[in-house]
């Protein structure tokens, strides 16, 4: 087991020592939804606690419930790097199947089969 980078904090409930530990902006609007999701705190005891109000929370609560974890991800360009499900698909039974395969030559798979190459993470 590798230890924790960030060193080993304490299990905590205490909303001011979790924002501290949210690396990612997604991460932390995840823990302000968290838990509304889990254990069915009220909206307003919640939204006092955090700092945001009622109506964001359950704005963000209907989105996580309709698209799940997507809807952390708020910007446009986040969501239009996403690849059509078949596609994804592919790349992920090719990398299974053919683990030797570099990412090029599952681009140029998925170009024959789809009739366009994936964008590569490294530009």
């Amino acid at each position: 087991m590798s230890p924790n980078k960030r060193g080993r904090a304490e299990p905590t409930h205490e909303w001011e020592q979790i924002e501290l530990l949210c690396a990612w902006p997604e991460q932390r609007r995840y823990e302000e939804i968290r838990p509304l999701v889990l254990f069915d705190v009220p909206v307003s005891g919640r939204s006092e606690e955090i700092g945001l109000s009622p109506s964001s929370l359950y704005r963000r609560l209907n989105a996580f419930e309709s698209e799940g974890m997507e809807s952390l991800f708020g910007s446009d360009s986040a969501r239009r790097k996403k690849l059509p499900l078949a596609m994804r698909r592919l790349i992920v039974d090719l990398k299974a199947e053919h683990p030797a395969f570099n990412l090029n030559e599952i681009a140029n798979i998925v170009h024959v089969c789809f009739g366009r190459k994936p964008a590569t993470c490294a530009r």
